[in-house]
């Protein structure tokens, strides 16, 4: 991948703590003056709600604040909350964690899981690294999942199958299985697939909310990615550990349990298992091989049979955080708009999943030790083999561009938060976005002044120093190629995620692709565009020629020969397929070794029905100057 980042804006980091974000409470006097006892239960009442609300204050408003200052401050507050609040002294860990490999189960962050704050180990040169990332990322997955389950939808042939399943009795069960479709959709379309350094083990390398905020990584990744967006809708998901034909584990599929059924989806596929009808169920995947053939293109095998179905074992995702008795009693106090769910019961989880039809069901170790892997990252500062930069000036980068103030960095907040649209005194995420794309253009017309003025207008969050003001504005100016490519990028999602199918063809193609052809985001970028020319072929105002050429265009997307060694090239395929079966030879020639026939009854590509409304295009005024 390729970092065109400039590596000497870290210093940014030291010039903006501090800017933003209220100063926290004093702590409680050690000595308290004399009062009656029910008073003084009264005041220690109010003092510890004014604790937590302080917290949740500014975990609802994310982009109000220094991520830093917030960070501090959330910890500093939950932290307090909970000393004289007092932990349970009776409260257990789960019994399944003794279950773990001694190697995991014995490593620091599992140690005190009973009498333990939300922690704060230190990193150089980062805040990263504590329980607050835990904590952020379920706000982000609690209110994205929210936006997504609210405004998404499936596609037609998906919600006449779903309507007709006589496996699901209740409108709620049909709602909860909607709902994981959409959740696995959109992580599919948002989330690149990559592969990480070969010194991680897969999905060890980033933790859910890090591959959410930067919007890839890899399978396992992926998956986890979806996991704790269907957690926070109150779903039952798992992962499973699947083996192929050569005995080679992997956990890129994942289950979601509704009505005592496990339902399939292939996070490395990027498709929902099928077995040429709607979604799989576990029971089908198990009875025969009409899951493994639909799933098999003319060029890929698909690598998972009945047998290793038969032998699965599901994994609970659950990370030390989550089994922390302080994220137990802090999600237990959430009742306003963030209902997070921060705690897991792995032994709660196992008995309903055993119940479904699994018959190994353990806490998978995946999610403890990728908590360590900002460490080893922060480690390796040699250069890859590959010519990328080292592992801990990756991270930096990364976090340089959405840990410090910028346009970027408060429009990719609020994408997370689910908040599109303007409000009071208050932009959303499109104009965010807009504004981080002409970022550069505008500047340049503006002297100094205006420019510092112009940045606290759109929300940014500037020094005091006036010295420090010039320097923070020449590195964002320094900056702009970048903000504008990302930015780019990820307006061609939000209006893909809209079904506002031309805007996201312009943005992918034109303002994306055309534009940054080096973006790192091209393979998505592709895909992206290759979705929307599949939802526009279903568009019955186009001609049938026009709705062949869409079909046509997003089957050669899916193939495109940049993209070979896409992790998601298996799936991409099968798509491609799906939307323009290849031709059968005359006379049908001996299959290769990883050949199988194309499946009877392939479900139809995952792409929605178009909007009728027309879709929302950049106004003059933001894009005049590009």
């Amino acid at each position: 991948m390729r970092f065109s980042l400039l590596f000497a804006l870290l210093t940014l980091t030291s010039l903006l703590l501090g800017c933003g974000g209220s100063k926290p409470k004093s702590k409680p006097s050690a000595n308290p003056s004399p009062a009656a006892p029910a008073a003084a239960a009264k005041v220690s009442s109010a003092a510890q709600s004014d604790m937590l609300q302080q917290a949740l204050v500014l975990l609802e408003d994310l982009d109000q604040f220094n991520a830093e200052v917030v960070q501090r401050e959330v910890l500093q507050s939950l932290n307090r909350w909970l000393h004289n609040r007092k932990l349970d002294s009776d409260w257990k860990p789960d019994p399944l964690i003794e279950t773990l490999p001694a190697e995991v189960r014995n490593v620091s962050r599992m140690e005190n899981l009973a009498t333990s704050y939300f922690r704060d180990p230190k990193y150089p040169n980062t805040f990263r690294g504590s329980d607050f990332d835990y904590i952020e990322g379920c706000v982000w997955a609690y209110s994205l999942s929210t936006y997504v389950r609210e405004h998404a939808e499936l596609p037609p042939e998906l919600a006449t199958w779903l309507k007709g399943n006589a496996k699901l009795t209740s409108n709620s069960q049909r709602d909860d299985l909607k709902t994981a479709y959409v959740l696995f959709d959109w992580t599919v379309r948002n989330i690149q697939p990559r592969t990480e350094a070969s010194l991680f083990a897969p999905g060890t390398a980033r933790e859910p909310w890090e591959a959410l905020q930067i919007g890839y990584g890899d399978s396992v990744e992926r998956a986890r990615i979806f996991l704790n967006l269907a957690r926070q809708q109150g779903l039952n998901a798992f992962a499973l550990e699947l083996a192929d034909a050569d005995g080679k584990k992997s956990a890129n599929v994942v289950g979601v349990e509704i009505a005592g059924q496990v339902y399939l989806f292939d996070a490395a596929y990027g498709l929902p298992l099928t077995s040429g009808e709607g979604i799989a169920m576990l029971e089908e995947a198990k009875a025969g091989d009409g899951v493994a053939k639909a799933m098999s293109s003319s060029k890929y095998a698909y690598p998972y049979s009945a047998e290793s179905f038969q032998n699965a074992t599901a994994l609970i995702d659950a990370c030390s955080a989550s089994l922390l008795q302080a994220s137990s009693l802090l999600e237990s106090q959430l009742t306003g708009k963030l209902r997070l769910k921060l705690a897991v019961e792995p032994s709660k989880q196992a008995e309903t999943l055993k119940s479904a039809g699994m018959a190994n069901v353990r806490l998978w170790e995946v999610p403890i030790v990728a908590e360590d892997g900002l460490r080893l990252r922060l480690r390796e500062q040699s250069p890859s083999p590959t010519g990328e930069p080292p592992l801990a000036q990756q991270f930096y980068m990364e976090r340089q561009l959405y840990d410090q103030s910028s346009p970027l960095a408060v429009a990719r907040l609020l994408h997370l938060m689910g908040r599109f649209d303007n409000e009071i005194q208050r932009p959303g995420a499109r104009k965010m976005y807009l504004f981080a794309r002409s970022f550069d253009l505008q500047m340049q017309k503006l002297n100094f002044r205006e420019q510092v003025m112009v940045l606290e207008q759109q929300g940014m969050r500037m020094p005091r120093d006036q010295e420090k003001q010039r320097f923070f504005v020449e590195a964002m100016i320094a900056n702009a190629k970048t903000l504008k490519m990302i930015a780019s990028y990820q307006l061609g999602q939000i209006a893909l995620d809209s079904r506002q199918y031309p805007s996201a063809v312009d943005y992918f193609e034109v303002r994306t692709l055309e534009e940054f052809p080096q973006i790192p985001f091209a393979p998505q970028a592709r895909y992206g565009l290759a979705r929307a020319n599949a939802a526009l072929s279903l568009d019955k105002k186009l001609s049938a020629e026009e709705q062949a050429d869409a079909r046509n265009s997003a089957a050669e997307l899916l193939t495109n020969i940049d993209d070979l060694a896409s992790p998601q090239r298996r799936g991409n395929t099968l798509l491609a397929e799906r939307l323009v079966p290849p031709e059968k030879p005359a006379e049908e020639a001996e299959p290769a070794e990883e050949e199988k026939p194309e499946a009877e009854k392939p479900m139809e590509a995952a792409d929605e029905k178009p909007e009728e409304t027309p879709a929302e295009e950049p106004s003059s005024a933001d894009e005049k100057s590009e």
